[in-house]
């Protein structure tokens, strides 16, 4: 049976008093508001001098319009005022009839932005007293009212009231509100009865809406065949559809996870030849986005903004995620500004640009964000701090954490499970089992108690530790102890661990998880998939990664970029040079992300080749029974079939597509020329890459300063200690001597002489190194004086401790000096070292 009014009224007041006090006596007209240009200082004297008087006038002139025209402006006001205006005429002796509580009704419209419950209830009491006979109109309208505040109580004894029959016999135009009614009450089964007996009943004119509401409702229960069953109806019916039972349909399959099934369903739109609409949009990027596609929902974006589309904050919040997920969070905060300017960006919004930020690991532009909030004035809320303070973990910065934690409480936010769990992985990534207890222990103090996703947590963060480079026995004691407590790991904390095991190269460890997880029908993610197949890559097993890969399309485990990286990376390490390729073409044909990961991956394995030399070589000596005492280096490092032409295409492919690299990359591609005796060449990378190179590093520069000074080209030497100064690197020892080399072998003594200020202002002290090679420089240039000055420097240098080179380079100078007392002097003081033969040679002529 359904629940009285009475009954509702006195259930629901509560509802509107923290203090849970009985709600004020019914007032009209109580509210401070203003109508068209004029402000009502006293409501009461504004009342009894307007709509009063005009109500009053209404009532003696028996003019029913003037009422109704009276109650529909007071709606404009304040939806209560059309009421309080009716009650008010009524009690002045004018009979309402149906046109008067009309316009009252229509004033609760949730069209107009108004959604007031109460109000809704005292409206009904009303009627009922009265003994309306309610007009169907009104009652789909209030039902409305109460299913979108989420009330499905209250709507059913609205629609009983207005109908007086069984909920299941509605006539068809309230058969949605209730299909919502009973699906947001948990009751799909009921709501899915009502459907049927509508379509039975009404055939081919069953509307649009309900189909499309009843799919969209069937998919978020999961109960995706029903809803397939219900679309595959509509498809093949004679009546044209509207876009809206695609959207529905598509939506229904993201719900079930099943983005690429929404993407099929794009064919529709052609077919029908139906325009796709901003739902369709909204809806295809969330596809895009759970594909980890982000390119394609960034290209669709932007076609969206060429044929001037409308776009909205859901259309935002998609893009926002996909430019983070391609490194670029500047581009996402400037949507936000522009749905800012809109007015139309709220909280949720700032929120997904704070994690744009976090996930780039940019945490000054992440925590400038929660000042612009204030600033606008957009309270930040839990998620926002807890987006802070994953953030923060996930940097590896755990007092900052902790700090945004302390901050959150301070500002009268109650933190959530999610506030302790960066921090409790963080501590077990690092290693720190006691504090990870530690914040436990908080955590249940606060009222959460541990469950399996404690163990998940710990799980992941021991493992993600092991992927860092520590033991992998702590992730495995954890994996004990919830077997033995009988919790089931997830299949994320098992991929997570097969993870670290692969980055571990334990190729025995990852094939062992993986057919556990098979024996628990559990299937791997596809960060755990790229983990195997990149430790199978690592250990030449191409036909098993490439098996593996194939299995993860008959799973429906989707293929993201770095699935793709790492069986790139397992033909490299096969030089099957071609292979890579085709799946190269195979992203791009696909529009997976590439960028700089995927050609850092043939880049790592080129170089790994390198010692496959060096290893045939030591088998086949072992196999002889002889030990190997040397490989020369140039045989160690050369590389060969076909595969400096491979790492040319790279190159090649690097600059077509512009790709930002990094300074590890840069030096990757560098090392890998300088290597193969191909100085000119890596120059040439080195000047395409690094304007656009987001780290250039100092290493890179000296790599090449010492092939330049190896190959006698102290032009190029000078060329690249320039290219450093431009570009602010910090000047080290090993760049100091080598440039030191080079203005030594040009002659540039003058240059020579302000070595020791190169250094000083670089804030450097000179080491052995840096003596030796100033030293050498001035021989060089036959200035024996100016090197003896230098041995001296070196000797008031307290805390130097002399190597080899420089005690050999002092010996010299003074040898060609003539001074043999001070020859001798060095002899005596640093004895103990081993010089080398010369240095023995020269020695022994003067002592």
């Amino acid at each position: 049976m359904g629940v009285g009014f009475r009954g509702v009224v006195s259930r629901a007041s509560p509802l509107l008093s923290a203090s849970g006090a009985a709600p004020e006596a019914f007032t009209p007209f109580r509210e401070d508001v203003s109508v068209g240009t004029h402000k009502r200082p006293r409501p009461r004297e504004s009342f009894r001098t307007s709509f009063a008087e005009l109500v009053a006038q209404a009532a003696q002139e028996k003019s029913g319009e003037r009422l109704v025209k009276v109650l529909q402006d007071a709606r404009e006001g304040n939806p209560k005022w059309s009421l309080e205006a009716a009650l008010h005429a009524r009690s002045m002796g004018v009979k309402l009839d149906d046109r008067h509580w009309s316009a009252v009704v229509e004033s609760m419209n949730p069209k107009r932005g108004v959604v007031d419950t109460m109000l809704v209830l005292r409206t009904v009491e009303e009627m009922k007293a009265a003994r309306v006979k309610p007009d169907p109109k009104w009652i789909a309208q209030l039902a409305e009212v109460m299913t979108l505040a989420r009330m499905p109580e209250e709507t059913q004894s609205i629609i009983r009231w207005g109908f007086g029959k069984r909920l299941e016999d509605v006539p068809p135009h309230l058969a949605l509100t209730l299909i919502r009614v009973f699906h947001r009450g948990g009751q799909i089964d009921k709501a899915l009865d009502i459907f049927r007996r509508v379509e039975e009943e009404e055939k081919d004119d069953t509307p649009e809406k309900i189909f499309s509401y009843m799919i969209s409702a069937l998919g978020k229960q999961g109960r995706l065949e029903e809803a397939k069953l219900i679309f595959e109806k509509k498809v093949q019916s004679d009546k044209p559809f509207t876009v809206s039972v695609i959207n529905s349909m598509m939506g229904a399959y993201n719900a079930c996870k099943q983005p690429e099934a929404a993407l099929q369903l794009r064919r529709y739109f052609k077919e029908r030849k139906l325009a796709e609409d901003l739902l369709s949009h909204n809806t295809i990027l969330a596809s895009y986005m759970a594909l980890d596609q982000p390119l394609n929902a960034i290209e669709l974006f932007n076609d969206m903004r060429a044929k001037k589309v409308a776009w909205d904050k859901y259309t935002a919040m998609s893009i926002i995620k996909a430019y983070g997920q391609v490194g670029n969070p500047g581009q996402a905060h400037r949507i936000a500004d522009q749905l800012a300017r809109r007015g139309r960006a709220d909280i949720h919004v700032w929120n997904a640009v704070m994690d744009a930020y976090t996930k780039n690991r940019e945490m000054e532009k992440a925590d400038e964000q929660l000042h612009r909030m204030y600033r606008l004035k957009r309270t930040p809320d839990v998620v926002t701090y807890n987006t802070l303070i994953l953030g923060y973990a996930c940097a590896g910065n755990r007092d900052k954490a902790i700090e945004m934690f302390e901050k959150m409480k301070q500002e009268g936010l109650r933190p959530n499970e999610r506030s302790y769990h960066p921090i409790i992985m963080n501590l077990s990534e690092t290693g720190d089992p006691g504090g990870a207890k530690i914040w436990i222990e908080r955590m249940k103090s606060a009222g959460f108690e541990p469950d399996s996703r404690l163990y998940e947590i710990m799980l992941s963060g021991f493992s993600r530790g092991a992927i860092k480079g520590q033991d992998t026995g702590p992730a495995m004691r954890v994996l004990a102890e919830m077997n033995a407590a009988g919790i089931e790991p997830t299949s994320e904390s098992y991929s997570v661990l097969v993870q670290a095991l692969s980055r571990q190269r334990d190729l025995d460890g990852v094939e062992k998880i993986m057919a556990e997880m098979r024996e628990k029908n559990l299937t791997p993610t596809s960060d755990a998939y790229a983990a195997a197949i990149s430790v199978l890559g690592e250990n030449k097993k191409l036909h098993e990664a490439t098996k593996m890969f194939i299995s993860m399309g008959q799973q429906g485990v989707t293929r993201h970029a770095y699935t793709y990286n790492s069986l790139i990376g397992a033909y490299v390490r096969a030089s099957d040079f071609t292979g890579a390729m085709e799946v190269l073409n195979e992203m791009d044909e696909l529009k997976v992300l590439v960028d700089e990961r995927t050609f850092g991956v043939m880049l790592d394995q080129l170089l790994r080749l390198r010692f496959e030399h060096m290893d045939k070589a030591k088998k086949a000596a072992e196999a002889k029974g002889e030990t190997l005492k040397f490989v020369p280096e140039q045989h160690l490092l050369r590389l060969g079939d076909g595969r400096i032409e491979f790492a040319d295409s790279i190159m090649q492919q690097v600059e077509k597509r512009k790709i930002r690299t990094s300074g590890r990359f840069v030096h990757s591609a560098v090392k890998l020329y300088v290597e193969q005796d191909k100085l000119d060449q890596a120059k040439e990378i080195f000047d395409s890459l690094s304007p656009r190179s987001k780290d250039l590093q100092v290493e890179t520069v000296n790599l090449m300063m010492l092939e330049a000074n190896r190959k006698k080209m102290p032009d190029i030497t000078l060329e690249l200690f320039r290219l450093a100064k431009r570009n602010n690197l910090e000047l080290d020892h090993t760049m100091l001597s080598l440039v030191t080399t080079a203005y030594g072998v040009v002659g540039r003594t003058d240059k020579l002489d302000e070595v020791p200020m190169l250094a000083q202002n670089a804030q450097l002290s000179l080491e052995p190194l840096n003596y030796s090679s100033l030293i050498l420089a001035y021989l060089r240039n036959d200035l024996e004086a100016k090197a003896a000055d230098v041995i001296l420097r070196a000797e008031e240098h307290i805390d130097l401790k002399w190597d080899q080179q420089l005690l050999s380079a002092a010996i010299e100078t003074y040898a060609r000096i003539g001074d043999s007392n001070s020859v001798r002097k060095i002899w005596k003081k640093f004895r103990e070292h081993q010089l080398s033969q010369g240095a023995r040679a020269i020695s022994a002529m003067f002592i």
